[in-house]
């Protein structure tokens, strides 16, 4: 994918910590920033979102770098952003629930989840731009895809073409 040269998205400057490295085994890391991850509670919290040309990671801070979550791309569903708002919902497929985020960075992280998901799968991220600023009520928790793995709050009837928007806003 991306060589060393090109981590202009890498705003941690991870690329070369040791520890990152062994965490990501091998896979490229393409993106690193601090971010706002919203929990169940609406309570925020503090966290580093790293995407490497496989997964997403989460981890607890830029200090200890403790891995809270590993996602594959090739898990994710599709992805909601507020027009309103830096919020934006990871949607997993299957067993993996969504995730909740605020990041001023992220049209940037929607253009590499899609261009990363397609290289792996084939096919375009499901995507949707709401007129609301809140997510909350868009993200399915882990405890309902305990329940049932097809559950998805991501709305189906406001999809709206992940290339085109990318084209329009990026």
């Amino acid at each position: 994918m991306a060589d060393e040269n090109e981590l202009n998205d890498d705003y941690l400057n991870f690329s070369g910590d040791s520890k990152i490295k062994s965490m990501i085994k091998g896979e490229t890391l393409l993106f690193s920033d601090s971010i706002i991850k919203i929990n169940k509670y609406g309570m925020n919290q503090d966290r580093v979102l790293l995407i490497t040309d496989g997964a997403v990671y989460n981890l607890n801070s830029v200090k200890d770098k403790k891995l809270k979550r590993r996602i594959d791309i090739s898990k994710i569903r599709g992805i909601t952003t507020s027009q309103v708002s830096d919020e934006l919902v990871l949607h997993g497929k299957d067993e993996e629930y969504d995730y909740l985020y605020i990041s001023q960075k992220k049209n940037r992280i929607i253009c590499i989840l899609e261009e990363i998901h397609e290289s792996l799968t084939g096919e375009e991220l499901e995507f949707a731009n709401l007129e609301i600023a809140q997510l909350n009520n868009v993200v399915t928790t882990k405890k309902a895809k305990a329940k049932n793995f097809q559950a998805s709050m991501m709305n189906d009837s406001e999809l709206y073409n992940i290339k085109e928007y990318i084209n329009e806003n990026i």
